[in-house]
């Protein structure tokens, strides 16, 4: 597994249950800068924190956990499912998707890690909107990933797995 080290970018005294390298989409800005109809996916350095029930990345290993590019409140969704790929391309995806529109979800508003000032768009304050798709590069990673995280979304949503 492509972990971070012990002592890299402070994350010697992290409490995370899981970290790792996965692909994920670009961000819109990403998209923007390339015009490309199918953006490549891009690889970046997750840790689950389970105590923040958090799943946060930064885009280079060497980079502090306390400063992440993005972070996904897991209280924002519902499931969590392993899915094809709609191409061969060799890796393993899982999503996380949001609760049905009619369904209430927990705000993010009253978190309290010392994460919640880095939540700066809309939709990471307000709840998902959309299912996040993750890529991992073996189906034993992706297994441990969708059970570890699987395991600190909201109760009601582990039923149906």
């Amino acid at each position: 597994m492509n972990l971070w080290g012990g002592g890299i970018g402070g994350l010697a005294g992290c409490s995370c249950a899981l970290r790792g390298t996965l692909l994920k989409r670009p961000s819109k800005v990403h998209i923007l800068h390339n015009l490309e109809l199918e953006p490549p996916w891009v690889g970046r350095n997750f840790a689950l924190l389970p105590a923040e029930r958090l799943l946060v990345y930064v885009q280079h290993a060497p980079d502090s956990i306390a400063e992440p590019q993005g972070i996904l409140p897991l209280s924002n969704y519902a499931s969590i499912e392993e899915i094809n790929v709609p191409h061969s391309s060799g890796f393993f995806a899982f999503q996380l998707c949001p609760p049905p529109a009619s369904s209430p979800s927990q705000s993010t508003h009253s978190l309290t890690s010392s994460y919640a000032s880095i939540l700066d768009t809309d939709a990471q304050r307000e709840g998902a909107t959309e299912c996040f798709v993750l890529l991992a590069e073996t189906a034993e990673k992706r297994r441990e990933w969708v059970s570890q995280i699987r395991a600190l979304l909201p109760t009601t949503s582990r039923v149906s797995s």
